[in-house]
């Protein structure tokens, strides 16, 4: 329905799915539904460590090596004490054993958690509007800027927050200044990054998309320098992070296709 929806559209779905087990699906008819989603989609969208078996996450890994595969993790306060008091173990330490391509949230991931997924190199996408609106807690943002994290930023589920990165960047940069009392705890070119460039990896289409680069499809957006939010800024960076909005987008061009132009949504899009 994803892909029906964006036919003719300047819009990739990146369409993770999620199995719907009936109380008597034996082994065989699990595999038989993983695999039926592996045919349609681009991976598998697990909402925790507890959704299924331990099991069943590794043999969708396993027997689907090639399809990414993304977990929440670590998302409450509740789950992760629970987690804690069942097992003896951080849902981190917990989803490892699967090895997800992807980990999402990690609003309450230890420090030893953070310095295992800093050394293996996991990516990472954090959501901290949602994560506030659920009250959940705040991801270790400035952790998570640390160099060398594969880090990046998600505005998560639509029912709770708009899909607008400008909001994502500027509410992710101010948090991780303020829990640390520290200006220097969100550089406002790692939290541009983590936004753009840090999406595409934590997709894995890195290496076409996410930063404007020889042999990389020409998609991007043009913001308006002479604006409210970009005139005479002496630091356009942390202008585009903590001021810029979409009405600041003059032009957008996607796949080399324009889609904005001079502010105006071309005909036929």
């Amino acid at each position: 329905a994803l892909r029906r929806m964006s036919e003719g559209l300047p819009i990739e779905p990146i369409v993770l799915g999620r199995p719907l087990f009936g109380p008597g699906d034996d082994e065989a008819a699990r595999a038989r539904q993983v695999a039926a989603i592996a045919d349609v989609a681009d991976g598998f969208g697990i909402p925790s460590v507890d959704a299924f078996d331990l099991g069943t996450l590794r043999h969708m890994r396993r027997a689907h090596p090639d399809r990414l595969m993304a977990v929440h993790v670590a998302e409450s306060p509740r789950d992760a004490q629970r987690s804690l008091a069942l097992y003896g173990l951080t849902e981190v330490a917990r989803a490892l054993d699967f090895e997800p391509d992807l980990m999402v949230h990690l609003t309450h991931a230890t420090p030893q958690d953070l310095a295992v997924l800093h050394a293996r190199g996991q990516r990472i996408v954090c959501c901290p509007r949602t994560n506030l609106l659920l009250a959940d807690g705040l991801p270790p943002l400035q952790a998570l800027g640390t160099p060398g994290m594969a880090w990046s930023l998600g505005t998560d589920n639509m029912m709770f927050s708009s899909p607008d990165m400008f909001r994502e960047m500027d509410m992710a940069s101010r948090l991780a200044r303020g829990m640390t009392m520290d200006a220097r705890a969100a550089d406002a070119r790692s939290v541009l990054s983590a936004a753009t460039h840090g999406g595409a990896v934590a997709l894995g289409l890195s290496h076409r998309l996410g930063s404007i680069d020889v042999g990389k499809e020409a998609s991007f957006l043009a913001l308006d320098v002479l604006g409210d939010a970009l005139w005479a800024s002496p630091d356009p960076m942390s202008s585009i992070v903590h001021r810029c909005g979409p009405s600041d987008i003059v032009h957008s061009v996607i796949r080399g296709r324009a889609v904005i132009r001079e502010r105006r949504l071309l005909a036929g899009i």
